[in-house]
């Protein structure tokens, strides 16, 4: 979910990136609401079609795609490993910071949560932040389905992780070898079919459990395939060519894979992922490339889509399913806006600013 300062006077980007994070971030809005609700996860409208995927899953698995490419693209051209990981801390962990601090001091005290719980969970809480973990305190939104506080904050996590990952392959040497890139992709593929049953391999799979915590590792593979798979996209941007021929070929491929679950992730990172270049790329000009690109809403809504929500439905448990997303989304845009012009943007324009002083 990466994205860079902007000026306010013109589009920070001639493509549709921004667009896409946005959408991206709706869409995890659209996905969480009939859980929200009432638990009932067959609302779900790409899950209940296709068996294998959730609209959830199809933009956090689009924002990793997106990420991998975009950061692996910025720490090819960063002068140091310091401007690197000053610009990727930036990005992310103040948003997130403020996010957290939200969640803990307005909205579990609404969410029936009492003081003296607050006090409690103060160590926890400092903890889980610190880690860039989702925050979780006992008695939040109690007897609702899916009482989580931050419900979607779990990625957070991962994205740094994988920033991390980054210095690692680059000093490593792998992204002037960027053959070795593709091929570390397939192995997490490999490992990915095996953590769910596609693949019986039970040597590999052990071996992946005492490597990885065994009840996050199928949701980390994935999350790190989507990943690699955006970098390769970076790495063979010379010979990968994006047309919209091909692009919607690789729709009409992409359509079917999702009906069979070995097949569904990879496919999405694959055929997906052109598709998603292609169009990020691809448009240059005129609504869509302004949509969300001076002033990037996207991870703010993200953030704050799921207290949002919880919230909606803790005040009004009937608020009809359509009138619940659009509510959310509409709230979201707004913490998003505020979150990108307050926190975000002036963090950035800091950090970066101190790190070509240093």
């Amino acid at each position: 979910m990466a994205s860079t300062p902007a000026s306010s006077a013109k589009p920070a980007h001639h493509n549709a990136f921004g667009f896409l994070r946005l959408v991206f971030a709706s869409l995890v809005i659209v996905s969480h609401a009939p859980n929200m609700i009432d638990g009932d996860s067959s609302r779900e409208p790409l899950y209940s079609l296709t068996g294998t995927m959730s609209l959830g899953g199809v933009a956090v698995n689009g924002f990793f795609l997106i990420s991998g490419y975009l950061v692996v693209a910025s720490f090819c051209k960063q002068p140091t490993v310091f401007a690197y990981l000053t610009r990727r801390i930036a990005r992310i962990v103040p948003g997130y910071v403020v996010a957290c601090l939200f969640c803990i001091l307005i909205v579990a005290p609404l969410s029936g949560v009492s003081l003296e719980v607050l006090r409690e969970s103060a160590a926890s809480l400092a903890t889980s932040t610190l880690k860039l973990e989702e925050p979780v305190i006992t008695g939040t939104f109690a007897g609702t389905p899916f009482p989580a506080l931050n419900g979607s904050m779990w990625t957070i996590t991962y994205e740094f992780r994988a920033y991390l990952l980054v210095i690692v392959l680059g000093l490593a040497g792998l992204y002037r070898w960027r053959i070795g890139i593709p091929l570390i992709a397939g192995s997490v593929w490999l490992g990915f079919e095996v953590t769910n049953g596609f693949i019986e391999a039970p040597h590999l799979l052990s071996a992946l459990s005492w490597l990885y915590p065994k009840e996050y590792l199928a949701i980390f593979l994935e999350l790190l395939f989507n990943f690699l798979v955006g970098s390769t996209f970076y790495l063979y941007r010379d010979r990968i060519a994006l047309r919209p021929g091909i692009a919607l070929l690789a729709a009409a491929l992409l359509v079917p894979a999702l009906f069979v679950p070995p097949l569904a992730v990879p496919a999405f990172a694959v055929l997906g992922g052109y598709i998603i270049f292609t169009v990020g790329f691809g448009v240059t000009r005129g609504p869509l490339a302004r949509i969300n690109n001076a002033n990037d809403i996207s991870y703010g809504v993200y953030l704050y889509a799921w207290p949002v929500g919880k919230l909606l439905l803790w005040y009004w448990p009937a608020m009809p399913l359509v009138l619940c997303i659009l509510l959310n989304w509409l709230i979201a845009c707004a913490l998003g806006w505020i979150s990108w012009h307050i926190v975000e943007k002036p963090a950035m324009r800091y950090l970066t600013k101190m790190t070509r002083l240093s």
